[in-house]
């Protein structure tokens, strides 16, 4: 009867590895080319907002106005501006070879000034071109080839060009850090399990689960859009937490070996605690990330269905591929093993013991010092100014970027980055719609901070001539104005549309328009203006939702209702410590290495926030989890803390490490969203795992006492 239960188990776990390799091949195929599927955009606009609104009307009626490639000529000869004959005919002459031109602008054809850079040494150029998105991309490189003028330099920008150098891009970045990852991560893991053989599981693990999540995100393309930086989102959750997983399942079967149990009860063993505690903590992680599907946003909806899948897809590998695969290893998984293998079980001269047991004896005094530490750290976050992605989240070296900050910084303020307003009128072209929108112009022009109007009204200069001669012919020829709906192009003195000035002036014109359904606002800083408002309706859902969700998961799991809210506030700590580092490093730029940003992208902190607050919960439930093992046989308070912390404390920093050195590779980016993330996420998780779960939770607990156990029944 043990043999035929024995070989079916056996035959089982032949089975799953047979699937699952069938399941690997499937998806190292279907992920192929993954990034082609994905959206590029790099805009923040928001389905159901005035501004994504504006920008679709922008795109259907005034595309001769809505431009999505910028050439930035730049005069060489000092002695010469842009105004020069021979600057001028050369210009002039080289976009004529430009092939398939559809529409274009420059200081050349309709004498805009503000087409020129303050020095008169620089020009944009605004034009679409015909063709797809690649075909034009293409057409420019080779444009800029052939273009080997002494009057000028020619860099390429706008929408088209930041969409596809960020693409290729994060491509780039992302071979680059598996090929700083993987190496390091291999030999960590070999010195952790003292074995080759072990140390091969996480891996193996780990790139089952990327191409699981990237072929999900594949399929997911089918019916949602999805962000590029998803891709890397999933590289980072699969790999890290594969890493994680297999480490805990490993450790805990080779525990449960060294008590000389058999194979299969090992296996069990292994299943009802290290699975168990995986299950749980691995739930708690995707519905961290599932909330943020509320956000109607791109980049969150999309981190939240890559990341979530890549963690089913690494808890069905840690919950089924890795047990069939010990199973058929039994003993043999010490095979190839060098020095002493680590017997986590123990607690004789463990470091961890030996911090417990400090920490417990003087619990007020650590609390006091450890919430000053962390006090220092958060300190900066007050001083934190919100942005959306801008030109300064490119890579330093990229052209989209160089033009971006050229027209930032160089010409007239904001010109660039204008507030859109639509004026929509069924009978637009009458003399009393005409002087009701003449009023409504007016009112905006008196507004604070506004610093000139552009529509058909400034074009025509005197707008009442035209309506009492009734020459309304003239008006309909304007670019600003199509059917029934006219453009206003509003520049501000503030140059930056996150700025506060540029913010309070789309509060202000949001006041007047409040109830009149025929005027929208749009534009970047409106754009900003949605996405704060957005988030910030959306957040109380998100904390809501993650917040009930530990509650009852941990409290089911730990049969406590206190220690899930401990887990809450306590994983909130080092989430914050590490945000505040972020803006000292990125908006402060105190640290050369990372590109300085002076502000953090509101969207990339709430991924930060949802991937690492669940993470911090994983390490929660690793040590909850011991520690309430133990107090279920001594009953201790005080034991079972210096035991939980003792055996959990090794498998706690080592997976905290080598998830670290995953995601810290990616700030090897060029990318300034990608490096937060990497560097804000590997923060957290090593304060977390280092600071906060050895340092502050004994201390937390030994205060709380009985209070940690409210409704635990033994």
């Amino acid at each position: 009867m043990t043999t035929t239960k024995t070989n079916y188990f056996k035959f089982l776990a032949i089975i799953i590895i047979l699937i699952s390799t069938v399941i690997f091949v499937f998806n190292i195929t279907y992920s192929n080319n993954v990034l082609n599927k994905l959206s590029s955009d790099q805009s923040s606009f928001i389905n159901n907002t005035q501004s994504n609104t504006v920008n679709n009307i922008e795109k259907q009626k005034f595309a001769n106005i809505n431009y999505n490639v910028t050439l930035l000529f730049s005069v060489t000869n000092k002695n010469k501006t842009i105004y020069s004959s021979s600057v001028k005919k050369s210009i002039v002459s080289s976009l004529k070879k430009l092939h398939g031109i559809k529409n274009y602008v420059s200081v050349y054809s309709t004498g805009m000034t503000r087409l020129v850079s303050n020095n008169k040494k620089q020009t944009v150029v605004y034009l679409n071109l015909k063709g797809s998105p690649q075909s034009q991309y293409y057409n420019l490189l080779h444009y800029q080839n052939i273009i080997k003028n002494p009057n000028f330099n020619l860099q390429l920008g706008g929408s088209l060009v930041i969409k596809n150098e960020a693409t290729a891009q994060v491509k780039k970045d992302l071979i680059l850090a598996e090929k700083i990852s993987l190496p390091i991560l291999a030999i960590l893991l070999v010195f952790v399990f003292r074995s080759l053989i072990a140390a091969f599981i996480p891996l193996l693990l780990g790139i089952f689960s990327i191409f699981g999540g990237l072929s999900v995100l594949r399929a997911l393309t089918l019916f949602f859009k999805i962000d590029q930086y998803s891709v890397d989102i999933i590289t980072l959750l699969g790999l890290g937490l594969s890493v994680d997983y297999s480490l805990l399942i490993v450790s805990r079967f080779r525990e449960e070996l060294n008590k000389n149990q058999t194979t299969k009860s090992a296996i069990m063993i292994t299943l009802s605690t290290a699975g168990k505690t995986i299950l749980f903590s691995g739930m708690t992680v995707i519905i961290s990330l599932l909330a943020l599907s509320f956000f109607p946003i791109i980049l969150l909806r999309s981190v939240s269905l890559g990341g979530a899948s890549a963690i089913i897809i690494a808890l069905f590998g840690a919950l089924f591929i890795v047990p069939s695969i010990l199973y058929l290893l039994g003993d043999n998984i010490n095979k190839f093993s060098f020095m002493k293998q680590k017997d986590h079980n123990s607690t004789n001269f463990n470091v961890f013991y030996k911090i417990a047991h400090y920490v417990l004896k003087q619990p007020y005094k650590i609390i006091c010092l450890a919430l000053f530490v962390i006090f220092i750290l958060i300190w900066p976050l007050g001083n934190i100014n919100l942005t959306s992605q801008n030109y300064r989240d490119l890579a330093k070296n990229s052209q989209g970027r160089v033009v971006a900050k050229a027209e930032s910084t160089n010409f007239s303020k904001s010109y660039n980055n204008p507030i859109i307003i639509m004026y929509t009128s069924k009978t637009i072209l009458t003399k009393t719609s005409l002087s009701h929108f003449i009023q409504f112009e007016n009112s905006i022009a008196k507004l604070p901070n506004v610093s000139r109007i552009i529509s058909f009204n400034t074009i025509k200069n005197n707008i009442n001539k035209l309506i009492y001669s009734n020459e309304i012919s003239k008006i309909i020829k304007s670019p600003y104005i199509n059917g029934n709906t006219i453009q206003l192009v509003v520049d501000y003195k503030s140059g930056n549309p996150t700025s506060s000035l540029a913010q309070n002036l789309v509060n202000k014109i949001h006041t007047i328009t409040k109830n009149k359904n025929n005027i929208l606002i749009g534009g970047l800083p409106a754009v900003q203006y949605d996405l704060m408002n957005t988030i910030l309706h959306y957040l109380p859902y998100v904390i809501i939702t993650i917040s009930l969700s530990i509650i009852l998961i941990l409290g089911f799991l730990l049969k406590s209702f206190t220690l899930p809210l401990q887990a809450i506030v306590i994983n909130s700590l080092s989430l914050l410590a590490s945000l505040g580092i972020l803006v000292w490093i990125f908006q402060e730029g105190h640290i050369i290495f990372f590109t300085r940003t002076n502000g953090l992208d509101i969207t990339t902190l709430i991924v930060i926030f949802g991937i690492s607050f669940g993470l911090s919960m994983d390490y929660s439930v690793f040590l909850y989890s011991r520690i309430h093992e133990s107090i279920k046989q001594n009953k201790n308070n005080i034991l079972a803390i210096e035991r939980g912390l003792a055996v959990t404390g090794p498998v706690i920093t080592e997976a905290a490490t080598l998830f670290f050195i995953v995601v810290i590779a990616f700030t090897s980016s060029k990318i300034a969203v990608l490096q937060q993330i990497g560097l804000g996420m590997g923060l957290a998780v090593i304060l977390d795992a280092f600071f906060i779960r050895i340092i502050i939770v004994p201390a937390l607990m030994k205060i709380l006492g009985k209070f940690n156990w409210i409704y635990f029944k033994t």
